[in-house]
């Protein structure tokens, strides 16, 4: 463990001078077979996520290690916020040794696996800033309003499809 923060560190800060990797941010995630999705949420909370960027035009990230091959990771791109789209979903699929590094704001979630799955997760902090790893932000999805008839829309494509009906 001690060689991969150590790798990850160099990796990690090579690429952001403002960013930091302690040995104390990473966890173990382990998904069992039959076990749920994780709800959608961002790894910082938006507060310490705006205090980042207003002091050091900087903002946190997260990195998975991908311990298995198959290891699903779901994103919803391009949401920053707090609202995401069902359709929005993307799956990405990481082979073992794979590492990704995505922002902190990010909304994501942990995928269902069909067999067991372990992976390694890390925080990436902002240097100066104080910070509370592991205080995720929830996520909510997005609903949509017809107009015509009031029917509420868990999604784009479904309000669309309703209104073409």
């Amino acid at each position: 463990m001690k060689k991969l923060h150590a790798i990850i560190k160099r990796i990690i800060e090579n690429t952001e001078d403002q960013w930091e990797v302690k040995a104390s941010s990473w966890n173990a995630f382990k998904s069992l077979l039959g076990g749920a999705r994780q709800d959608p949420h961002k790894d910082f909370p938006a507060l310490e996520t705006s205090k980042a960027l207003s002091k050091k035009n900087c903002i946190q990230a997260s990195v998975i290690v991908a311990l298995m091959p198959g290891t699903r990771f779901i994103v919803f791109p391009r949401r920053l916020g707090s609202l995401v789209d069902m359709d929005d979903t993307k799956v990405l699929v990481l082979d073992k040794g794979q590492i990704l590094v995505f922002r902190g704001d990010l909304v994501h979630a942990g995928a269902d696996f069909d067999e067991e799955n372990i992976r390694l997760h890390c925080y990436v902090l902002v240097k100066g800033i104080e910070q509370k790893e592991d205080t995720t932000e929830a996520a909510a999805f997005a609903s949509y309003l017809c107009e015509n008839c009031l029917l509420m829309c868990d999604s784009r494509r479904h309000l669309s499809n309703h209104i073409r009906t």
